[in-house]
C-alpha cells in the first residue's frame, strides 16, 4: 500500500464554531508542529453522481483522558495540510466512531464500528500551508458513549462544485501526524480500501489497519477530541519587569493543570512585545472527572521567575450548558531565579555577573541573566536578584 505523506511548512488558524465560545477541555489528541509530516487519506474518486469525489477515509484510535466517559462532546479540533501548488476550497468531514468486536490489524485493535458523531465545514487553505481549525458542536452534544474510539477525517469537493478542489487535488490534502498530547494512542490508523461513501457515518465495509514502515513517522493523526471547559480569565504579572510591550525578548509562561500529581492539561503564554498581551486563560474541566473533584492547582512556570501555584475551585457543570467564566485575578511571578533551580540565591548573582554586559536579543550568555528584561544584563539585574534573596517556589 503506498503512503503518501509530505513535509508541512507552515500553519494558519482557523474557527468555527456553531455554538458557544466558552473553552474546550481537550480529552485527546496531538498537538502538532509546522516541522511534523503529514498524511494524505488520497485515493479520491467519484462514487456517485449525488455524492461527488471523496477520498479514502482515515481515522486514528483513541483512548480519551480516563474519568470522562459518559460527558458530552464539545468539539474537535484539528490539522490539515495543502500540499498543492495553489488554494483551494476543500469538505472536510470528521467522523467518530465506536471500536467493534472484531480485532484485526498489526496490533489486534478493535476496528471502526458504530457512527457516534461528527461535523463537515467547508473552507478554502492557501497552498503549501497548514491550518488548524476548531469546531464547537451546537449543545447538547452527543455523549461519549466509551473512552475508546476511532477519530478520522476525508475530504469532498461539495458534491461537484466548480468552486472547489479536482480529484487529483483532494489527493494533496494530509492530515499532520503527530503522537496525542493528551490521552493515548497506539501506532496504527485504519483507512477504508475505497473512497468514503457518501452518507452520514462514512462507515466503509472494506478497509484495514496499517502502520508506517519502521513505524516512521509515528501513526498517530493530529485531530482533538474536547469536552465542556469552565474558563478562568486573569493576567499574568512580571515582577521587576520593564513591563510588557518594552522587554527585550518575549518571556514564556507555561501553565500545567493538576489534580493530585496527575497533570490533565498545559499551554503556555508569550508576554513582552508590543503585539502580545499578559492576559491568561486557564481551562478545566466543567464537570470533574470520574476519578477526581472540581478543585485544581495550576502551576506556572518560566524563567527567570519562580513557579506559583494557584487553585481553581469549577462550579458543579450542567451537561450541555455553558458555565460563565470565572475570575483568576493577577498571577504575579516572584523575579530572580535565573538558573531555574527554584530559588533566588548566590548562584543566581554568579549568574548574572558572569554575563554581565551581554545584550538581546543576540546576546550569547543565558538570557535570563537579564532578569528585568532591559536588554542588557547590568547592575540592575543584580539588583533584583538580592531584593528577592531567599525566594523558593511557591
Amino acid at each position: 500500500m503506498k503512503l503518501p505523506h509530505f513535509l508541512a511548512y507552515s500553519i494558519a488558524f482557523g474557527s468555527v464554531t456553531t455554538a458557544h465560545a466558552q473553552g474546550n477541555f481537550w480529552i485527546w489528541g496531538a498537538e502538532s508542529l509546522a516541522s511534523a509530516p503529514t498524511f494524505a487519506p488520497a485515493g479520491a474518486a467519484t462514487t456517485t453522481s449525488t455524492n461527488g469525489p471523496l477520498t479514502r477515509y482515515v481515522t486514528d484510535d483513541a483512548q480519551l483522558a480516563p474519568g470522562f466517559t459518559g460527558q458530552l462532546l464539545k468539539g474537535f479540533r484539528y490539522l490539515i495540510f495543502n500540499n498543492n501548488p495553489a488554494a483551494v476550497n476543500i469538505r472536510r468531514r470528521i467522523r467518530i466512531h465506536t471500536q467493534t468486536s472484531t480485532q484485526t490489524g498489526p496490533t489486534g485493535l478493535f476496528s471502526p464500528g458504530t457512527y457516534l458523531s461528527g461535523s463537515t465545514v467547508s473552507g478554502t487553505i492557501a497552498s503549501q500551508a497548514g491550518v488548524r481549525y476548531t469546531i464547537n458542536l451546537t449543545q447538547p452534544g452527543p455523549a461519549l458513549t466509551a473512552d475508546n474510539l476511532w477519530v478520522g477525517m476525508c475530504f469532498d469537493n461539495n458534491v461537484n462544485d466548480p468552486a472547489y478542489a479536482t480529484i487529483d487535488q483532494l489527493n494533496q490534502i494530509g492530515v499532520y501526524v503527530h503522537p496525542p498530547t493528551y490521552g493515548t494512542s497506539t501506532d496504527t490508523l485504519w483507512r477504508s480500501t475505497n473512497p468514503s461513501i457518501g452518507n452520514t457515518s462514512y462507515v466503509a465495509t472494506s478497509g484495514a489497519q496499517f502502520q508506517f514502515p519502521a513505524n516512521t513517522p509515528i501513526a498517530n493523526l493530529s485531530l482533538n477530541v474536547a469536552i465542556m471547559g469552565q474558563n478562568f480569565t486573569g493576567d499574568i504579572a512580571l515582577q521587576d519587569t520593564v513591563g510588557t510591550g518594552a522587554m527585550a525578548v518575549n518571556r514564556s509562561i507555561s501553565f500545567k493543570v493538576f489534580q493530585g500529581t496527575t497533570m490533565m492539561q498545559s499551554s503556555a503564554v508569550n508576554v513582552g512585545t508590543s503585539n502580545l498581551t499578559s492576559a491568561v486563560t486557564v481551562i478545566v474541566p466543567s464537570i470533574a472527572p470520574s476519578w477526581g473533584t472540581n478543585v485544581y492547582d495550576v502551576v506556572f512556570d518560566g524563567g527567570p521567575y519562580l513557579k506559583k501555584t494557584i487553585s481553581v475551585i469549577a462550579p458543579p457543570g450542567t451537561p450541555g450548558v455553558a458555565p460563565v467564566a470565572l475570575p483568576l485575578g493577577t498571577v504575579t511571578l516572584v523575579n530572580g531565579d535565573v538558573d531555574e533551580s527554584g530559588e533566588v540565591d548566590a548562584a543566581d548573582i554568579d549568574q548574572v555577573i558572569a554575563n554581565f554586559g551581554d545584550t538581546w536579543p543576540g546576546g550569547v550568555g543565558n538570557p535570563f541573566s537579564d532578569v528585568d528584561d532591559s536588554g542588557e544584563v547590568d547592575a540592575a539585574d543584580i539588583d533584583i536578584v538580592i531584593a528577592n534573596f531567599g525566594a523558593v517556589d511557591g
